[in-house]
């Protein structure tokens, strides 16, 4: 080992020890943060008191008793007060006819151009009035006559359904005093609502929530958007700063996210609560310990903090909506009982993880950019690619390029997202350039156990290169933006297809170094068949395949529910699931490279190596989902590697099984592949001439094959004993 692979070995090994006061920062405060809450929905369990017959309090108490804590209560809207029947919709030529029936106030000048609320009594109109100012802006919404019980808004009727008309005070005060639960508002945005109207409701809200009555808020409405979109964001962040309330944000996918809400929670990221919400759509079709799960799922391993829930209207699989019910309550009582029962915490003192300037978080970032420099670096100088004997100046090159970044803040971001894209990408083709003499002499071994324990060194290998590159990426990445998903790493999908493609891209390179350019050449030259047109279609949708379901979120989408459900029984087995490309390929395969060699099955090996690249590169991946916590991440690397390492021993075990078995009608097959590499070396020990040489060689080959399997398997070959039979027979002679 010269001096500068030294020294770059030493970098490399410094990059941990910069990493790790940041990941163990970024722990603490994860474990700070890790009590959620339940949440049911009041307009749904409205709806349910109505449709089942039951009465609203019997269902308020029942929540109570099965833990939950926190009920969600939306702004007044038209649909919401006519089912409370406090108020209905009139318009211009309703009111005639109610005018007509004596029904309301005769004296009412009417306007066409009008909408009209005919409310239960004043105190319900007054409330609308007010609330409406708010929605439609001053002067548009009047009580008339004064005192009585008709709203006037100077709106379009078909406006109507996405109008917001006011908090229910009322609920509100009634669920905290008479249940003692926390509340969540859920109000709606208008265009009309300015900089004085923003200050003025939050200011009200806040109020709620000294008092102990309000907790946060989690906007809603048909519009779908946040108090201040677009262009008032900053003072609608400013006003929650100045109040206890928190954000919900709820975890949805990017097309229907709510508008303004990921830009209002990066500048107000002390308050904001994950929330996850299963739609009643997707709830009325699974049974309630899979809802359960899902919802557990996402407080264990997705930092949810909220769970927002809501009772079946219907029966499901043999359950009747009351029992169904009753299942789903109890199993939300059951699971996470140490996280449940609290109210949803915050990351109130994640943003001491990042500090740009001179403080040693930079320090840390500028060591962790050396360190993947120098593995860089290493790899060049291990494939003796060009121009690997100065490509070290590149270290001190990047280790100013960071130190600028993090010290004046310009690009910082970028930088980091770079760096990361670069630990996960480098160290786990590092690791494959590294175990390749490893793996390959399994074909000159003599002993099955030694070719095992191989397979074992391979794997730990990788897997600690793998998790090296990783835990470096998670501490380039610990910041609010990524735990909080407010940003997620784009570079999950590219590292996930470059890994094993470089990997494979390396093995065609390395299986062709021996004739140097001419084979390179040659190989290229290669006429190419229908069957490899058909191996490449194949291997196209496996890799699109195997694209779609790589990414934060993109893999949800081709997961059928019997996937769902088995992942759902991992997690219910082993705490943590571990994923399918790491346990059930990728870990496999590292440990079958050397059996293959070893047993001479050369065709699966380019297979084995992409399957390994997989599963290498989905271990580094795994700790770019920066929302999970970093212990949960381990627990899935662990769990990966002792499925995966057991069931590559299992495979080997089996296919030296198979071998033994199929010795007779492989040696051929097999000749075909030793011939290739082992010609040229016998060609130097036979003293045979010309066309004998050929034959001699063959003859060399085909007694080192026989004699090795022979000795591995204790099974002869078919041209051996052919051979044995007719000596037996030379030696008997003719006969008579």
């Amino acid at each position: 080992m010269n001096r500068i692979f030294r020294n770059l070995l030493i970098l490399v090994v410094l990059g941990l020890a910069a990493a790790l006061p940041v990941l163990m920062a970024r722990m603490q405060i994860e474990q700070d943060n890790s009590s959620a809450e339940i949440l049911f929905d009041y307009s749904a369990l409205s709806d349910y008191a109505r449709r089942s017959g039951t009465s609203l309090d019997v269902l308020l108490k029942r929540c109570r008793e099965n833990g939950v804590t926190a009920i969600a209560v939306e702004e007044n809207s038209r649909d919401s007060l006519a089912g409370r029947g406090l108020a209905r919709v009139a318009s211009y030529f309703d009111m005639q006819d109610l005018q007509a029936q004596k029904r309301v106030d005769s004296s009412i000048k009417l306007d066409p151009l009008c909408a009209y609320y005919v409310a239960q009594d004043s105190t319900v109109a007054r409330s609308i009035e007010e609330g409406a100012k708010y929605s439609l802006g001053s002067g548009r919404a009047r009580v008339v006559p004064p005192g009585g019980n008709v709203v006037e808004l100077r709106c379009d009727i078909r406006d109507l359904p996405a109008l917001g008309l006011g908090m229910p005070y009322d609920i509100i005060d009634n669920l905290n005093k008479e249940y003692g639960f926390r509340v969540w508002l859920r109000p709606w945005n208008s265009p009309e609502i300015g900089e004085a109207e923003i200050r003025s409701l939050i200011g009200r809200y806040g109020q709620l929530a000294s008092q102990h009555k309000v907790e946060g808020l989690i906007f809603g409405g048909l519009r779908n958007e946040v108090y201040g979109y677009p262009n008032n964001l900053e003072l609608t962040a400013q006003a929650l700063r100045e109040t206890s309330l928190k954000l919900g944000v709820i975890e949805l996918a990017p097309k229907a996210q709510q508008k303004g809400i990921i830009s209002l929670a990066k500048l107000c990221k002390d308050r904001v609560v994950r929330v996850m919400a299963v739609s009643p759509a997707h709830q009325a079709k699974l049974d309630p310990q899979a809802v359960v799960s899902m919802y557990s799922l996402g407080v264990r391993e997705r930092g949810i903090r909220l769970v927002y829930c809501r009772f079946y209207n219907d029966g499901v699989e043999r359950l009747s909506a009351s029992e169904a019910n009753a299942a789903f309550l109890s199993g939300l009582n059951g699971s996470l009982a140490n996280s449940f029962h609290a109210e949803a915490s915050t990351y109130a003192k994640g943003d001491s993880i990042v500090r740009t300037g001179f403080t040693m978080w930079s320090l840390a970032i500028i060591i962790i950019s050396v360190s993947i420099t120098s593995c860089l670096c290493m790899l060049f100088h291990m494939l003796r690619c060009y121009p690997y004997k100065s490509i070290h100046v590149l270290v001190p090159l990047v280790a100013l390029l960071t130190a600028f970044c993090c010290f004046t803040g310009i690009g910082c971001r970028w930088e980091r997202l770079l760096l990361a894209l670069g630990a996960v990408t480098v160290f786990p083709v590092f690791a494959y350039v590294l175990l390749t003499p490893i793996w390959e002499r399994a074909e000159r071994d003599r002993s099955f156990i030694h070719v095992l324990g191989d397979g074992l060194v391979v794997l730990g290998v990788g897997v600690t290169l793998s998790l090296y590159s990783g835990l470096l990426a998670a501490a380039l990445l610990s910041d609010l933006n990524y735990m909080l998903s407010l940003e997620v790493f784009r570079g999950v999908k590219l590292h996930s297809m470059a890994v094993p493609a470089l990997i494979f891209l390396i093995w065609l390179l390395q299986q062709h170094r021996r004739g140097g350019l001419k084979g390179l050449l040659h190989f290229l030259e290669a006429d190419v068949k229908i069957w490899h047109v058909v191996v490449f279609v194949i291997f196209a949708a496996v890799g699109g395949f195997y694209l779609i379901r790589t990414g934060n979120s993109g893999g949800d989408l081709v997961v059928s529910e019997t996937e769902r459900a088995f992942r759902r029984w991992l997690d219910g087995s082993l705490g943590v699931r571990p994923r399918f490309k790491e346990f059930l390929l990728g870990n496999p395969a590292l440990v079958l490279l050397p059996v293959l060699m070893f047993l001479r099955w050369r065709a699966g090996v380019p297979l084995a190596v992409i399957a390994g690249g997989v599963g290498m590169a989905s271990i580094a991946g795994t700790y770019c989902h920066i929302h999970t916590p970093v212990l949960v991440s381990l627990h899935r690397t662990v769990n990966g590697v002792v499925l995966g390492g057991v069931g590559g021993l299992g495979l080997g075990l089996l296919f030296f099984a198979l071998k033994s078995l199929l010795v007779p009608y492989t040696s051929k097959l097999e000749l075909r592949y030793v011939e290739a590499d082992d010609k040229d070396r016998y060609s130097e020990v036979s003293p045979v001439k010309s066309e004998d040489s050929s034959e001699r060689s063959k003859q060399l080959i085909q007694a080192e094959v026989e004699a090795r399997n022979s000795e591995l398997f204790g099974v002869a070959t078919k041209s051996s004993e052919t051979k044995r039979s007719g000596s037996r027979r030379k030696k008997k002679g003719p006969g008579r």
